[in-house]
């Protein structure tokens, strides 16, 4: 039986336990943030895919996710905002950021300062996808954008092209998170805006970092992370370590089956220390990555990774880490049915959010919808 779109009730820490550390409990029911026509959305798209979310001063959330034509990469995508002003328990109206259903609005990434909201996102020219598009910056070529509010996403400016401070010669393509950036709050690069990205020339990829030090007046990408090669990651997100180096877990081609890591020390200029962790099987699907909490006295500081179970996307779960991602002993089961990407955001005073991709019906014909569940961390 696949989840029901209304009141599918998440249940953290039931299916399974934390063997170490702190444990995960549920503070209310799934709400849907984003629904496809197929689902009830009349007046909206027939898939909804790649979730983001930032957290905003005095509980406000803004999400974001890409409406689509079909289940295809591209097809036509959009990007749509919601907004809520109670920290997800209830969202505005669904407005449409960018998009003019013929290109396709491809991996946005939201991110924020205090009130000021950033999302990146890729333009893909109709009849284009990651492997056909043309090699520099004319014709059939991707295209990256970014925009702005500083009103707690009431208004937005208008698209600033990034590509050539993106893309080097060569690349053929930036591709954002999916997902959620961060603002480093420690070390020599505290302030430093990260949006995790992957780049890709032909068939090879490997993630990378973007990143602004003028509250984002500008961005530049730093060095690709040295992988194998066939491992080629992808689909990245970041987080803080507690020495203010960076943490990047990502998807990795389908050969490889494990989660990949790297460390940056620079703020993700460079990285070292590539690793595939053994113990993180993947489906290749993209994972949400937060620091939940630093050491604190006789707390030690913990990491959460959503992700699916290893066979497929299904079973999905998150994992939890008190070694900043050396290891990943703690486990609670979110869902026994579909689960694709997925986010995590911290909501302060000790909650935390899950937004995630979920479906029912056949896999050749889902009902698409984003939800989004409030959570405790307790210990």
């Amino acid at each position: 039986m696949g989840m029901s779109l209304v009141g599918f009730a998440v249940v953290l820490g039931q299916y399974g336990r934390a063997s170490l550390g702190p444990q995960v409990k549920v503070i209310d029911n799934s709400t849907n943030v984003f629904v496809s026509s197929k689902a009830g959305n009349k007046q909206g798209y027939p898939n909804v895919r790649i979730p983001g979310v930032a957290v905003l001063p005095g509980g406000k959330l803004v999400a974001v996710c890409e409406g689509r034509q079909s289940g295809a990469d591209q097809s036509g995508n959009v990007i749509l905002v919601r907004v809520s002003k109670d920290k997800g328990k209830t969202w505005g109206p669904e407005t449409k950021l960018a998009g003019d259903g013929v290109d396709s609005c491809s991996s946005p990434l939201i991110v924020n300062v205090g009130n000021t909201v950033f999302i990146h996102y890729s333009i893909f020219p109709k009849g284009t996808d990651s492997y056909s598009l043309s090699k520099g910056f004319e014709g059939k070529a991707q295209r990256t954008y970014v925009v702005k509010s500083e009103d707690g996403g009431s208004s937005w400016s208008g698209p600033v092209d990034t590509t050539r401070a993106l893309r080097k010669e060569g690349v053929q393509s930036i591709n954002f998170g999916p997902g959620n950036g961060l603002v480093l709050t420690r070390g020599s690069n505290r302030g430093r805006i990260i949006i995790p990205a992957y780049q890709r020339v032909g068939g090879a990829a490997a993630s990378v970092a973007i990143y602004s030090d003028d509250n984002g007046s500008s961005w530049q990408t730093g060095s690709p992370v040295n992988a194998p090669k066939g491992d080629y990651p992808n689909e990245v997100s970041m987080a803080e370590r507690e020495d203010g180096s960076l943490l990047r877990n990502a998807r990795a081609a389908k050969n490889v089956g494990k989660r990949v890591q790297a460390v940056s020390l620079d703020g993700g200029a460079s990285w070292r220390d590539f690793r595939v962790v053994e113990e993180l099987a993947d489906p290749v699907c993209h994972a949400g990555l937060l620091r939940a909490r630093f050491a604190d006295g006789s707390k030690k500081g913990v990491m959460l990774l959503s992700m699916p179970g290893a066979m497929g996307r299904r079973n999905g779960q998150i994992r939890v880490s008190t070694d900043d991602g050396k290891s990943w002993p703690g486990s609670f089961n979110v869902t026994k049915d579909y689960f694709g990407y997925s986010v995590l955001v911290d909501l302060g005073g000790g909650d935390f959010g899950l937004m995630y991709e979920g479906a029912s019906g056949s896999a050749s014909n889902p009902n698409t919808f984003i939800g989004f569940v409030r959570f405790k961390m307790v210990g």
